[in-house]
């Protein structure tokens, strides 16, 4: 991260690997946390392509490039940007009939709405937990079971 974040992170290249690279650097900051929000903003403008699904060439595809800026955004505290992203993540991800993908940035907007100052917006993230829990009933999805279960 110190080596991309010096050249204002100019290693990423503009190809057809631009969408993963960057998806897999907002992982890695969310991850490492801390120092890495000064280079987070920095990968935050290299995304300006919401409304795409990353992939991997053909061989897999992942969610929607909102999705991984509403975890970025909500990394940054950016509730509110957060929210807007995980909405339209969730729509795309719906879209392609990808359903675990919807699953994922759905809890991420509940988690969005519970961390929100406004207690309405809390209220709907306490009720989009309940729905999620109901939708995974009979799912294979342990991973996300278990972090849906911490704020039950």
């Amino acid at each position: 991260m110190e080596r991309l974040a010096a050249d204002e992170v100019a290693d990423l290249r503009d190809d057809q690997n631009l969408l993963i690279a960057g998806a897999a650097l907002v992982e890695a900051c969310i991850l490492l946390g801390g120092n890495c929000a000064r280079y987070a903003a920095r990968i935050y403008k290299l995304l300006p392509y919401a409304n795409l699904h990353v992939s991997l060439g053909q061989i897999a595809a992942l969610t929607s490039v909102s999705y991984y800026l509403g975890r970025l955004a909500k990394f940054l505290s950016r509730r509110d940007t957060a929210i807007e992203h995980l909405q339209t993540a969730i729509d795309l991800d719906l879209r392609m009939e990808s359903r675990p993908s919807a699953l994922f940035a759905t809890f991420e907007l509940a988690e969005a709405l519970l961390g929100h100052h406004d207690s309405d917006r809390r209220d709907q993230g306490s009720l989009l937990l309940a729905g999620l829990e109901a939708q995974m009933a009979g799912l294979e999805m342990p991973v996300l079971a278990m972090r849906a279960s911490d704020f039950g």
